[in-house]
């Protein structure tokens, strides 16, 4: 019976004692997981900002296009004759 009672015992000390390991790996896994989480963070945002950019250069582009294409007749020729 008290060999029983040492046995859970010096268990329950080992058990114990590899905790912090645990911890620290956990922690370890949980710092990683945040890294990769700003790191997508920062490629997405990156992406959104090219996404922007793209759009308002396109709708400029558009605009551009869309005053052109409402010049007067008179510029009709113009439109029409490629540039030397």
């Amino acid at each position: 019976m008290e060999s029983n009672r040492h046995q859970r015992d010096g268990r329950q000390n080992e058990h114990i004692g590899s905790q912090p390991e645990k911890v620290r790996r956990t922690l370890t896994n949980l710092w990683n997981i945040h890294d990769h989480i700003a790191r997508d963070q920062r490629i997405h945002d990156a992406l959104l900002g090219l996404s922007q950019r793209f759009n308002d250069r396109t709708h400029g582009l558009l605009r551009i296009l869309q005053q052109f294409n409402s010049l007067p007749l008179e510029f009709e020729d113009m439109r029409s004759t490629p540039e030397y």
